[in-house]
């Protein structure tokens, strides 16, 4: 579409052998107005932060935790709120 942005970019999940199982779209949280309205004051300080806000698993991916917390956790990041039972909000921590 002329005059439409580029995307932002992306994270790529993959399995161990190297299979593409799904990706997720990263978005400085600036840029998503829509953010602050649906969730208002649970959102944690700053706009300098990057969002997922779309995420993709492939169909025999699902229910395998490709999209839990757990790999967030693992790469050094931790929970620092929830914007719903669902929603986690992590922030890494080096």
């Amino acid at each position: 579409m002329a005059g439409a942005p580029a995307p932002g970019p992306g994270l790529l999940a993959e399995a161990p052998d190297g299979t593409s199982v799904g990706w997720a779209r990263l978005t400085p949280r600036a840029e998503l107005r829509w953010l602050r309205a649906r969730f208002g004051e649970r959102l944690p300080d700053g706009d300098d932060v990057s969002t997922m806000p779309c995420l993709f698993v492939r169909t025999r991916w699902r229910n395998r935790g490709v999209m839990s917390a757990r790999p967030f956790l693992r790469a050094g990041f931790a929970e620092v709120s929830r914007l719903s039972e669902d929603r986690p909000v992590v922030r890494y921590r080096p």
